[in-house]
């Protein structure tokens, strides 16, 4: 019996094709990167509002209880804190967006890509 008659014994067997992409195993893989971009993101976000928000409200705070606060440190204080519900306000878009995709296999990649996309621009 020759190789190649092995082979096709082999597949009919598996009742699979010779050269097959398996899909619920690129699906599981693209799940899993999905997942972890999407903690990534969350992880990201949850540090940029606590610290930004923290650091712009010891700011101000310190800028009060100084005598004869400096102007810039208020603003710079109202910019930290701005950037903290900026923050807040592209989490919960993202996870508005998040509901748009439908839970297949190109739904699920273009969701993980969104979310990487999405996380690049808040790292730039």
């Amino acid at each position: 019996m020759e190789f190649e008659e092995m082979k096709k014994i082999w597949d009919t067997q598996n009742n699979e094709m010779l050269y097959a992409i398996n899909e619920q195993a690129l699906h599981n893989r693209i799940l899993s990167k999905k997942q972890r971009a999407s903690h990534t993101a969350n992880v990201s976000e949850l540090l940029l509002m606590i610290v930004n928000c923290f650091a712009g409200i010891f700011i101000f705070i310190l800028g009060w209880t100084k005598p004869g606060g400096n102007l810039f440190l208020y603003l710079m204080a109202s910019w930290m804190l701005l950037t903290g519900v900026y923050m807040l306000i592209s989490r919960i878009r993202r996870q508005r967006e998040g509901k748009k995709f439908d839970r297949t296999l190109l739904g699920d990649l273009k969701h993980a890509l969104a979310t990487a996309t999405y996380q690049v621009r808040i790292s730039r």
